[in-house]
């Protein structure tokens, strides 16, 4: 924290008149993919404003959101002058513009030329009328709360529900431009053991840094068939499920599995209960009880075996 409040007195003073000129927000040394997002565990919507600033438009905070983005390539963290061609722009204070600064030439200046970009030029936050705090804020509330309705993750920003629809759009559009794992992609090797033969398989299209590839073990195989088979059949298995026309995260077996038990044991508790309540107890022993709690689970007579359905 007193680094971080170190940097920012020295990056402030920068811009004063007879000082030096500032050519970057950060420096280069500074400079983070931005995939390095993912890789902040402490990161979350509840304390983005420790990474970004609060969402009050004050300089402090404008700072802290600059230095943010420009750390992981979301704004330029320099520029170069677009008119005479004699080097980097220099950032100059400028409180009535969003981020409390602008990019000027001071080559320029002195021939008497005004040429400056805006910090948010060419950049995801251009179009935008919200200030940056408050869109990072709602995307990461849309990473973290996707099936929210629109209606109320507006009334928790204070914007409109247009605003909303049209940023989510935004999000999907930038997810898609990501090397997010493709539904069927399989990986056999690397981070695989050497026991058995295993493997990771997506099946599902995910958010940035949220795909979560399902890994299976192969612990007998008596069919004796290629290990290329396994990964195959599997992926076919994903688009059976009845409930849904796209894919799942499991083969479909497995989730019918999961609602046979989930069925019997409500019925079996329903069954207890139910005797309970009359002094009575169920005795699974007794075939007539048996073949009784066995009806009850056939919902679909007309479907053998399926009492998941």
């Amino acid at each position: 924290m007193f680094m971080f409040m170190l940097l920012m007195l020295l990056s402030s003073t920068s811009a004063h008149k007879g000082r030096p000129q500032r050519h970057t927000i950060v420096q280069p040394s500074e400079l983070r993919p931005v995939e390095a997002i993912a890789n902040l565990p402490e990161l979350t919507s509840r304390n983005i404003a420790d990474f970004i600033g609060n969402i009050d438009g004050t300089e402090e905070s404008d700072e802290a959101a600059l230095r943010f983005l420009a750390t992981y390539g979301l704004v330029p963290n320099e520029r170069e002058c677009p008119e005479c061609l004699n080097g980097k722009m220099s950032l100059v204070k400028d409180n009535a513009l969003p981020l409390h600064f602008v990019w000027r030439c001071s080559s320029c200046k002195t021939s008497n030329i005004i040429t400056k970009k805006m910090i948010r030029e060419n950049t995801f936050f251009q179009e935008q009328k919200l200030s940056v705090q408050k869109i990072v804020h709602i995307a990461a509330d849309w990473v973290e709360s996707p099936g929210r309705n629109n209606e109320r993750t507006a009334s928790l920003h204070g914007v409109t529900t247009s605003t909303i629809v049209n940023l989510n759009k935004l999000f999907r559009q930038l997810t898609e431009q990501c090397s997010v794992p493709r539904p069927g992609t399989l990986v056999e090797d690397t981070v695989t053991t050497n026991d058995y033969y295993d493997f990771f398989l997506t099946t599902q299209v995910g958010q940035v840094g949220l795909a979560r590839p399902t890994h299976y073990y192969v612990l007998l195989n008596d069919w004796d068939v290629p290990a290329t088979f396994w990964p195959t059949v599997t992926h076919a298995l994903t688009y059976l499920f009845c409930r849904t026309t796209s894919t799942v995260t499991l083969p479909a077996p497995v989730l019918y599995a999961h609602l046979a038990a989930k069925r019997a044991k409500e019925t079996m508790d329903g069954a207890l209960f139910a005797n309970r309540g009359v002094g009575r107890v169920f005795d699974l022993s007794q075939f007539s009880e048996l073949a009784q709690l066995t009806n009850c689970l056939q919902s679909n007579p007309s479907l053998d075996g399926m009492t998941f359905v």
